[in-house]
């Protein structure tokens, strides 16, 4: 689990609880060319005394998310932590807020407009994620996933020198 691999023990105490079944448009379907609505599990992380605040703000038409999260009762992930990711990273969100207190998500398209802009994000940052889970690997539609987008994020972040 990945809260585990960055802080180990912050987990405890955590429950999952059943919020219900919701309605969603998922990828699959697009996948198959059935553009439907589905039913999906819901399902939600219960952490004691924790509260969350999440603002949205964008790269280009991209949604990036960055949450923060306060606890009077346990601990939580304490680095600032971005997640580069795909869908499902996106729809997790709300899973993965309550255990991070400073958690950004970029969707990995953001660095096909703006990879200046990730690249700053990811030197910011102390842990960086990277999670694609697509059923496509191919690097037109993963811009991360892109020997030319990388070559660049990495001259980019030697060109930054060190984070601050």
């Amino acid at each position: 689990m990945l809260v585990d691999r960055v802080a180990p023990g912050v987990w405890a105490g955590t429950r999952l609880v059943d919020s219900g079944p919701y309605q969603r448009r998922t990828d699959l379907s697009r996948l198959l060319g059935r553009e439907r609505t589905e039913t999906v599990a819901g399902v939600a992380v219960h952490r004691d005394g924790v509260s969350v605040v999440a603002v949205a703000g964008h790269i280009g038409p991209y949604a990036v998310v960055r949450s923060t999260a306060t606890s009077s009762h346990g601990p939580l992930v304490n680095q600032p932590t971005l997640i580069l990711g795909d869908s499902f990273t996106e729809v997790s969100m709300p899973q993965l807020q309550p255990l991070f207190a400073d958690l950004t998500y970029v969707p990995s398209g953001a660095m096909k407009v703006d990879l200046a802009a990730v690249a700053r994000l990811v030197r910011a940052s102390p842990v960086v994620v990277v999670e694609l889970v697509e059923r496509s690997v191919q690097p037109a539609a993963y811009p991360l996933l892109s020997p030319a987008v990388l070559d660049a994020l990495e001259r980019d972040l030697a060109a930054a020198g060190p984070a601050r």
